[in-house]
C-alpha cells in the first residue's frame, strides 16, 4: 500500500519509508518526471509517467543527516499475524545473492 497521499516531510519519510528506490534519472528518458520539492528543499518527488496521484511507484528524494541522497519507494511491507492488525511488524528484509 501507499504509505503517503500527499507531500511529507524529510523527517516522516526518514522515519517511515525503508524500501529504497532507484534514481529516477536511471530509467528511460521520460519514465519518471520531477513533480514537486517541499517548500524547504528537503523532499523532492517523482512520478511514474502517467501517474498523477501518490502511489507505491512514487518516488522521494532526500538527503539524510549524513548528507547522503537517499531514495525510496512510497510503499511499506507489513506481516500481520492472525486475523487481527493487534500484532503486525515490518516484514524483515531478505537478501539475495543475484550471482548465484
Amino acid at each position: 500500500d501507499a504509505v503517503f497521499q500527499s507531500l511529507p516531510t524529510k523527517e516522516e519519510v526518514l522515519t517511515t519509508l525503508r524500501i529504497g528506490a532507484f534514481e529516477p534519472e536511471l530509467y528511460d528518458r521520460g519514465e519518471y518526471r520531477f513533480v514537486e520539492r517541499s517548500v524547504d528543499g528537503s523532499v523532492e518527488v517523482y512520478k511514474p509517467k502517467g501517474s498523477e496521484d501518490y502511489a507505491i511507484d512514487t518516488v522521494f528524494k532526500v538527503v539524510d543527516k549524513f548528507r547522503d541522497t537517499r531514495y525510496f519507494k512510497n510503499m511499506e511491507s507489513r506481516t500481520i499475524i492472525g486475523n487481527t492488525t493487534e500484532f503486525v511488524m515490518q516484514t524483515p528484509p531478505h537478501f539475495i545473492d543475484l550471482a548465484e
